[in-house]
């Protein structure tokens, strides 16, 4: 089992220290925006979560075509994942930019936090097409 699932266990681990290491650079500009980017995260994780319901249910479709030998299916469905990935990748970017206001507003902050959380949201939504393009890679 962990020779299948040591791939996902190391991205996970990965992923998590990149908000970790982003609270901690952000450490010495006060409560505040640490705040902002534990609120940013949860936004950003809260978005993921779409993705990975997109790839884990292609996985399980490619899994199935494979084993009945459909590999016409299997193509299929993994370009019909990678469109979708890239898709919703681009709608999660321009709603995180165009809505990060919103966004900042749902934690009832004080004003200067949620400034610094829609900051930093407006700055990690454009990547959500790269972000898109690795989890439709896998």
């Amino acid at each position: 089992i962990f020779q299948l699932a040591w791939p996902s266990i190391t991205t996970m681990l990965l992923q998590s220290t990149v908000g970790f290491v982003d609270t901690v650079i952000v450490g010495s500009l006060g409560a505040s925006a640490v705040t902002a980017v534990n609120n940013g995260n949860r936004i950003f994780f809260t978005m993921e979560v779409l993705l990975i319901a997109v790839t884990a249910g292609t996985t399980a479709l490619v899994a199935r075509a494979w084993g009945a030998g459909d590999r016409a299916e299997v193509e299929r469905t993994t370009r019909t994942s990678i469109v979708t990935c890239l898709v919703l990748g681009a709608v999660l970017g321009v709603l995180g930019v165009g809505l990060a206001e919103v966004a900042g507003l749902i934690f009832r902050l004080d004003a200067e936090t949620v400034r610094q959380t829609e900051d930093f949201i407006r700055w990690i939504s454009p990547f959500w097409i790269a972000i898109a393009v690795l989890k439709a890679g896998r």
